[in-house]
This record gives structure tokens, sequence and C-alpha cells, in this order.
């Protein structure tokens, strides 16, 4: 068995916008079903993780073809982007303290 009989299976047997796991954390494969003229395909989701091994986000980055990953991969290296990033760092307030829950129920805001 390969990843590619294993993609195929899964884009065919899926349902919805069934999500398969993948051995790197934060990577994941979307199935995204038919809607009207387009067909059904599998798309890869970036989503890191956090040390609690949740999803940061609802709805990771979507990608759906080499070109794109190319695409967004410059974006995201851009230097440019990097010192944007300080400078809304710099004018945001800070995020709330929130500590680690030893109980495993969630996170506990410090009030």
């Amino acid at each position: 068995m390969n990843t590619g009989d294993d993609l195929k299976r899964f884009l065919e047997g899926g349902t919805g916008w069934e999500r398969m796991q993948t051995t790197v954390a934060g990577i994941g494969i979307l199935r995204m079903p038919a809607s009207g003229a387009r067909l059904q395909r599998l798309a890869v989701e970036v989503n890191p993780v956090t040390p609690r091994g949740t999803r940061m986000k609802r709805r990771g980055l979507v990608i759906r073809s080499p070109d794109e990953l190319e695409a967004f991969r410059s974006l995201l290296t851009s230097p440019r982007l990097e010192h944007l990033m300080t400078d809304l760092a710099a004018v945001n307030p800070a995020p709330p303290q929130v500590l680690q829950d030893t109980g495993g129920g969630g996170p506990v805001l410090e009030i």
C-alpha cells in the first residue's frame, strides 16, 4: 500500500468535508466534495497545533495545487511580511495571560 492508494481511497470513499490526519502535526488532508460543476478533490490543510495537540484555527490554510503551495511559500517567506508582523505586534494590545490547566478541561484565564 502506498500514499497514492490511500489518497485515492479517501477521495472515493470519504464523506463530505472529511479530514484525514497525517504523521506530520499540523498538516492534514481535506476532502472537498463535488459541488455544481466542480468535481470532488483533495487538498492539503496546514493548521499548526498547540502544545496540547489541538488545531490553532478552526480552518487552516487550504492548498489545492503545487502552484498554490509555491505562491503561499513565496508570500510567507517574504521579509516584508515579517516586518509587518513585527509592526502589528508592537501596535496590538498584549493578549491576556492564559495559565495551563492541569485538569485537562481547557485553558484557565487569570482574572
